[in-house]
This record gives C-alpha cells, sequence and structure tokens, in this order.
C-alpha cells in the first residue's frame, strides 16, 4: 500500500530492509511477510527463497512461498511446495491441506481438506483446555484464536460442501453429505455469511426457493450493511458476492440483485460478468428495464471485445446469451418503433 507522509517519518528500523541485507532465517520470514502483506510479491518471493536456501525445511517458508506462487498463478509450482510442506508435517497445521483442497479436484481435494478440518478440530480442542486452564489462573480466557479458528472451521466446512454441489454430485448420498457439511459450517459460525449463501444455493438445488431466500437473506444481513459503511471491511471475496447476485437472481429478488452489482461494478468496472448479469436482471424485469439491459448487455459485449483477458469471468456461452439478448431486445426496440 502506499505510504503515507506520516508513515514516512517512521524510524528506518521499521521499513521492510532487502533481502540481500538479511542474514536470520527468523528475519527473511518477517520480512516477507511484511512484503506480502504489502502486496509486494516480488521482494516477497526474494525474502522467502532467500530462506530457503538457508533452510530448506522450513515449513512457513515453504508454506509462504507457495501462497507467493499462487498469487503470481503458478498453480503447480505452488502445489509442490505445500506438498513438501506435507510430507515433513503431515499432522500440523491445517493451511497447508486447505491450499492443496483448492488446487486439486474430486476425492482427493476432499481428502485435503477433510485432513485440514480434522486438524483444526484438535487444534481447537487444545485451545479449549488451554483457555480453562488460563481462566483458572486469571480469569480471563484468550479467546481471539478460537474465534479466528472457528472461522476457519466453518469456512473448510464450506469447501467439502462446495464439492459436493459441484465435483462429487454424482457420489453416493452427495446430496446428505452436502447439507450436513453445511450445517457444520453455520454450527462453528453462525456469523459466517458464506456458509448462509452457500445453503441457499443448496436449498434451490433442492427446488426450497422460500428457504433458500431465508438463507441468502440471512447472508445479506451479515455482510451487506457493513460493506456500505465501508467498502474494505467485506469478508466475501469478488467472487463469491458474484455468486451472491447470480442466487439473488434465481429467487427473482432483481433489485438486491442490482444493489450487489452495482457494489461490484463499483468496485471494478472491467469484469464482463457484472455487466453481463446486470442487463440479465434488467431484461428479466421486463419492458421496464429493457432500455437498462440494452446498456448493460451492450458493455458487455464491447468489453469482451476489448480485452483479451476475460476468460476467468466468462465463458464462450455466455457470450452467446449477451448477442441473443441483444438481438432480441434490439427487435423488440425496432417493433416498438415501427
Amino acid at each position: 500500500m502506499p505510504k503515507t507522509k506520516g508513515k514516512r517519518t517512521q524510524k528506518r528500523a521499521n521499513r521492510p530492509r532487502k533481502a540481500s541485507s538479511l542474514r536470520n532465517p527468523a528475519e527473511l520470514l518477517d520480512q516477507a511477510k511484511v512484503h506480502l502483506d504489502a502486496f509486494e510479491l516480488d521482494q516477497a518471493l526474494q525474502c522467502v527463497t532467500r530462506l530457503l536456501r538457508l533452510d530448506a525445511n522450513c515449513i512457513e517458508g515453504l508454506e509462504l512461498k507457495g501462497e507467493i506462487q499462487l498469487q503470481y498463478g503458478l498453480e503447480e509450482e505452488s502445489k509442490k511446495l505445500f506438498q513438501r510442506a506435507v510430507e515433513l508435517q503431515p499432522d500440523e497445521g491445517f493451511t497447508k491441506y486447505m491450499y492443496l483442497g483448492q488446487l486439486s479436484q474430486g476425492l482427493v481435494a476432499m481428502g485435503y481438506f477433510q485432513k485440514g478440518v480434522d486438524i483444526m478440530v484438535k487444534e481447537h480442542e487444545r485451545l479449549l483446555e488451554t483457555d480453562c486452564a488460563t481462566a483458572a489462573a486469571t480469569a480471563t480466557p484468550s479467546s481471539t484464536s478460537a474465534a479466528e479458528l472457528k472461522r476457519h472451521l466453518s469456512t473448510g466446512y464450506c469447501s467439502l460442501a462446495e464439492l459436493f454441489l459441484a465435483d462429487l454430485c454424482m457420489e453416493e448420498l452427495a446430496e446428505q453429505k452436502c447439507g450436513s457439511f453445511i450445517e457444520e459450517a453455520i454450527k462453528w459460525d453462525e456469523t459466517n455469511s458464506e456458509a448462509h449463501q452457500l445453503k441457499a444455493s443448496y436449498l434451490i438445488s433442492l427446488n426450497k426457493e422460500e428457504e433458500a431466500r431465508e438463507s441468502i437473506t440471512r447472508s445479506l444481513e451479515i455482510w451487506w450493511p457493513r460493506f456500505q459503511e465501508n467498502q474494505d471491511d467485506c469478508d466475501l471475496s469478488y467472487d463469491t458476492r458474484i455468486s451472491a447476485a447470480r442466487i439473488l437472481i434465481e429467487l427473482k429478488e432483481y433489485q438486491r440483485t442490482v444493489d450487489v452489482l452495482d457494489s461490484l461494478l463499483e468496485e471494478d468496472d472491467q469484469v464482463v460478468q457484472v455487466w453481463y448479469l446486470l442487463g440479465w436482471t434488467y431484461y428479466l424485469m421486463g419492458a421496464d428495464g429493457a432500455e437498462s439491459a440494452r446498456f448493460y448487455l451492450q458493455k458487455a459485449k464491447e468489453l469482451t471485445e476489448k480485452i483479451q483477458h476475460f476468460q476467468k469471468y466468462l465463458d464462450d456461452e455466455v457470450k452467446a446469451h449477451i448477442d441473443e439478448l441483444l438481438q432480441e431486445l434490439g427487435n423488440a426496440g425496432e417493433a416498438e418503433g415501427q
């Protein structure tokens, strides 16, 4: 992040140092984390690479380099680093397993996610024992770490549930397993808006629209007011909020869909999917939304022609749908003008 004028007056010791000036692995690790937090990927990579030359089996270093490589989009290199961390420390540390789950598919991904969740459950049990001992000694239990771990556990169960909504949807008892994992996610952290959103998606797949509406409403109640006050205060990723808009479209909650998509457009107006979904939403509103539908769909079409890296958000089927809708709206507009 850019430094303010006030920050420029900080002592030199507080500023990140070049990797070449550091000799201690612990210092290199700390500096790599500082650079990564500031989105300075090249400097972070330099520090952690130097660290691993000094200590090739540093678990934190391997995981941090894996995370950095993932930021660069180097998934295979990242996967190898996390797998090496697993070889060195298979029964401690859940983070590497959650990353490996994201980088894998099907039953393999499930195995990684399940292992990560199992480690988290054991770690939570240890934390509770520590909190009890601390409370007995000081009357002030240290609940912060336990609360953070509960959120990680909730997210882990969400990852397992998502597999049974997608890759493993044809597996035996997929529906029951998906529902069970979602309930676990909510049990561990009722304030996890992503878990409630996932439940809405699951209920839509079961044609339980009213219950799905209740779940997506609960999700929005958690994150939307806070987001409106401060757009940096949102624990849902951009892609997850696009998914929220899709759920709202399925449930014919068009005004709320527009609100969510408008906020996404304000955050990044170079995402074709958002323009397309706004156009699709207004199209579904009928004649009153036709003009707005044409505007947003045309913008989506122009953007596909302007940029070359839209594949992350757009597939050929969506491109064809944009053309189809524009043709229909154009024909309708011509008919009205005659």
